[in-house]
C-alpha cells in the first residue's frame, strides 16, 4: 500500500490501478531478488548496507522495465523515477526496521523532494495548458 501510494501521488494513473502496479511489481522483483540474492546473509552492518543497496537498484530497475512495459504511454525516464520513488517509501521502512536510521532518514528527504519536483512539474505544465486554452479562446 506505501508504494501504491507513491505512485498515486505522482500520478501514475488512478489509486486502483496504483495498488495493481505496485502489487505485481512487487511480486516480480521479489521473485528476482529472491533468485539473485538467495545465498546472501551478511552478518556485518557494512555488508548488510551494501546488500540492501544493492537489491534497491535492482528493485528500481526490475519495477522500472515492468512499468514501462505495462504502462506503454509512459517514457522509461518517468517510469524508474516512479520507482525510485516507491522503493525509496518502502526501503526506508525496512531500513528502519533494519535500524539503518541514517540511510531511512536520506531516503525520506529525498523521497520528498522527488514528489515536490514531480507536482511543480506537473503544474506548471497544467498552467501552461491553461494559458494555451485561454489564448485559443
Amino acid at each position: 500500500m506505501l508504494e501504491a501510494a507513491v505512485l498515486y501521488s505522482m500520478k501514475w494513473k488512478s489509486f486502483g490501478y496504483s495498488i495493481g502496479d505496485s502489487l505485481v511489481m512487487n511480486i516480480i522483483s521479489t521473485i528476482a531478488g529472491i533468485i539473485i540474492f538467495r545465498n546472501s546473509f551478511p552478518t556485518r552492518w557494512a555488508d548488510r548496507l551494501l546488500l540492501l543497496l544493492m537489491t534497491f537498484a535492482v528493485t528500481v530497475i526490475i519495477e522500472g522495465l515492468w512499468l514501462v512495459l505495462n504502462r506503454k504511454s509512459n517514457t522509461i525516464a518517468r517510469a524508474l523515477l516512479v520507482a525510485f520513488a516507491a522503493n525509496l517509501a518502502s526501503y526506508s521502512l525496512l531500513a528502519l526496521i533494519m535500524q539503518q536510521f541514517a540511510f531511512a532518514f536520506i531516503a525520506v528527504a529525498l523521497l520528498l523532494a522527488i514528489i515536490l519536483v514531480n507536482s511543480n512539474k506537473l503544474a506548471s505544465e497544467q498552467d501552461k495548458a491553461a494559458a494555451g486554452k485561454s489564448e485559443i479562446q
